[in-house]
């Protein structure tokens, strides 16, 4: 497992996505110390049209991930196999060489599912954690392996993980983040039920809105961190369009979860994507802050303020497209 020393607070963030993205204009700094992880969904086209137009300029990603100040990517997720494989494994060497981790998968040569994170080199018994990239196989239907062109990438799955996790690990010190759970799902009811007895700390992406906090005492658990740059969800597919809050509100909030590794400090904050379309097809971005919880019970208020806020801004968009309707029949 790989060592990352110099630390005392590891930060996770959501979904990002840069298919349309041309610029960032703001983001939140990232404190000193402070290790930052993100899950990248996507994936570098090759010559295939993609089943899920999301795919990002490989130079491009490069660049505002430097930007976004990130130590670390997860990719392993149901659509970073869905382009170029060696694309794909050029942009892992170049995160590589510009200091930026990928884990969550392994190929032939060198499993890169997990890193620690510590606060000095000797690593002490509490002062690290060790995140571990996975994708739930029974939240999804698509291959997690796959070999083409001579290459092999497989993705760490969560069930091997649970079967192979080496006992001299401590739960306690790990956090899986894990891509699971179903679209649009705040909940996750069926997930909490699977994970809950195995006393692992997860911090889940994949349903693209802001999730539910479980704290049991002895895990913890975020359904969902939503979409941190994601305004680009355009499906090939006809018949598989996104649920109620389809580009509404929360689709536009995500969340960035913070603990600490020396104390028990944790902190939730709740940031808002803007978007600005600067060209035909580009868009740029600027992300603020826009609350922060060191307790659950505010985040809760909050979350259910802010869905009850895009269900009415929904109900009154169908209002309107019913109304437009009615009077184009009526002439």
């Amino acid at each position: 497992m790989r060592v990352r020393s110099g630390f005392d607070r590891v930060e996770f963030l959501g979904d990002a996505s840069f298919h349309n993205l041309s610029a960032i204009d703001a983001f939140p700094p990232k404190k000193n110390k402070t290790y930052r992880v993100v899950n990248f969904e996507s994936f570098f086209i090759g010559n295939s049209i993609p089943r899920f137009e999301i795919q990002s300029a490989f130079e491009r990603t490069l660049d505002f991930l430097v930007t976004l100040d990130v130590d670390c990517i997860s990719i392993a997720n149901n659509h970073s196999l869905d382009g170029d494989l060696s694309t794909l494994q050029r942009f892992v060497n170049e995160l590589a060489n510009r200091g930026i981790d990928t884990i969550g998968f392994k190929n032939k040569l060198v499993d890169q599912s997990a890193v620690r994170v510590c606060v000095d080199e000797k690593c002490s018994k509490i002062q690290y954690v060790d995140i571990f990239g996975a994708i739930d196989e029974a939240s999804f239907s698509s291959e997690i392996k796959i070999e083409r062109d001579g290459l092999e990438i497989e993705l760490c799955s969560l069930q091997n993980l649970i079967l192979h996790l080496p006992k001299k690990l401590n739960k306690g010190r790990i956090v899986v983040f894990l891509h699971a759970g179903i679209t649009y799902d705040f909940k996750q009811n069926n997930l909490i039920e699977r994970l809950k007895g195995e006393r692992l700390n997860i911090v889940a992406s994949h349903s693209h809105v802001p999730g539910f906090f479980y704290d049991s005492g002895n895990s913890v658990i975020l359904t969902s961190l939503g979409n941190l740059i994601f305004d680009n969800f355009i499906e090939n597919i006809p018949g598989e369009q996104s649920l109620v809050y389809n580009n509404s509100l929360v689709e536009c909030l995500s969340l960035s979860y913070k603990f600490s590794l020396t104390s028990n400090e944790r902190l939730i904050s709740v940031l808002y994507s803007k978007y600005k379309k600067v060209g035909q097809e580009e868009v740029s971005l600027k992300v603020v802050r826009l609350f922060d919880f060191r307790k659950p019970l505010g985040y809760w208020i909050f979350f259910y303020v802010a869905y009850a806020l895009s269900l009415q801004i929904t109900f009154n968009k169908l209002i309107r497209k019913l109304k437009r309707v009615r009077g184009i029949m009526n002439k």
